[in-house]
């Protein structure tokens, strides 16, 4: 047995890390070690307790307030005693605490105010943790590193992260992770006009935008040349309709830009049966695809050559070709006449520059009833509280076609 005096002598002559390992050896050292004061009368700066179980428990709580640096990795550190240690203020600047089981993250954040010189911490292993401990380590005013290997966050996380904290989005905080995020790259994306995409992906995206464009009808095709299936699905068409319905809900511009109309409601309410997504497949869309088709300069053209004796013709055909290019709709039939005016014989210049204010005519109430949805809150609302989402959701698809639609017809600047 090494008589005291001699341990006394050997503690005397050891750093402080080793010392508190010697305190935390058995009962017999650690007393010796506390009576002649040995850990109170050093000023510490650098203090590694990893790997070392419950030894904090030996080391007073007033050595842990001068330290900046303090490793507890691979301990049994508890929240109690992790509290006792960051408190009151400490000058912490690097901290490890990776890889302890017994640590949740809400002594994280009953911690910050103590960590206000943080600048790297190590939180590897933890599982426990989630992506609220990052958050709130992200707002250390002083913190430049966090390393978090192990712990799995999706790329919604690491971007809100990114988002919410400007150090983050700027680039002045690292997050380490094991599986290579790391909200840098999502908050500054990479040049796309550098990137060269293959010709396959290339081919992919031209026969999808090909399809696309001839859902509904082939566009090499004019109104007039539709026959069979392809004429039945174009007649089937509520255009008619869709003008009646545009005019039951009372849409109107202000002069002061402000518009009004009939309100729409969640399909719960008690207030009326027009819900969020009624205008959409029941105006917006019959609208939106009868503009596109009929205003293609293949359908001007060979809908004016084709209905030109008829408007020449007696007062029947007249009428009955001024449906078929202006539809049921007598707003629309007005404006055409009126375009066409009353001196005769028509040439097919006069008939397509009628058609081309007719089809004006229908792009402003495309655009009224755009500017009409928007202020209604179906651009905006998305909540499943606030509208039957998924009735708008699928109303959602027409909606975003109906978009394709008019921006590849000149809509682009507008919507």
């Amino acid at each position: 047995m090494i008589p005291f005096v001699i341990l006394v002598l050997v503690f005397r002559f050891i750093n402080l890390n080793d010392l508190a390992r010697a305190a935390g050896a058995c009962f017999e050292w650690w007393r010796l070690i506390k009576r002649h004061r040995m850990i109170e009368s050093g000023d510490w700066e650098d203090l590694d307790l990893s790997g070392t179980g419950k030894l904090y428990c030996f080391i007073p709580r007033r050595t842990f307030r001068s330290l900046t640096r303090l490793n507890l990795a691979s301990t049994q550190v508890s929240n109690h005693h992790f509290q006792q240690m960051m408190r009151p203020y400490t000058s912490l600047e690097i901290l490890d605490i990776s890889n302890c089981p017994a640590l949740d993250q809400i002594s994280i954040f009953q911690a910050k105010e103590s960590l206000r010189d943080l600048q790297r911490i190590v939180i590897s292993g933890n599982t426990q943790f989630t992506i609220m401990a990052i958050a709130c380590l992200c707002s250390c005013p002083e913190i430049v590193s966090i390393e978090a290997h192990g712990l799995k966050f999706s790329a919604e996380e690491l971007l809100f992260l990114s988002k919410t904290f400007e150090s983050v989005g700027s680039g002045n905080l690292e997050l380490e992770t094991a599986d290579g995020y790391n909200p840098l790259k999502l908050a500054t994306p990479t040049d796309i006009a550098e990137l060269i995409p293959s010709q396959d992906k290339l081919d992919d995206l031209t026969l999808i935008e090909k399809r696309l464009e001839n859902w509904f009808v082939n566009q090499s095709q004019s109104s007039v040349q539709f026959t069979g299936n392809v004429k039945k699905r174009f007649d089937s068409l509520p255009v008619d309709t869709s003008h009646v319905e545009f005019g039951t809900l009372s849409i109107a511009r202000g002069t002061d830009g402000v518009i009004t109309g009939i309100p729409l409601y969640a399909t719960a309410s008690e207030y009326d049966h027009r819900e969020f997504g009624y205008a959409i497949p029941r105006v917006l869309l019959p609208m939106a695809l009868d503009y596109h088709i009929r205003s293609r300069a293949v359908d001007v053209n060979e809908m004016a050559a084709e209905e030109l004796s008829n408007l020449n013709g007696d007062v029947a055909n007249k009428t009955a070709a001024t449906m078929r290019i202006a539809g049921g709709d007598l707003t629309m039939q007005q404006t055409f006449t009126n375009a066409l005016g009353s001196t005769t014989p028509y040439t097919v210049e006069n008939v397509k520059e009628a058609i081309g204010t007719l089809n004006d005519k229908r792009k402003e109430r495309l655009l009224l009833l755009l500017d009409y949805i928007e202020d209604q809150g179906e651009y905006y609302v998305r909540l499943p509280n606030a509208i039957e989402h998924q009735s708008f959701d699928w109303c959602s698809i027409g909606f975003l076609f109906d978009f394709v639609r008019l921006d590849t017809t000149g809509f682009s600047s507008r919507v």
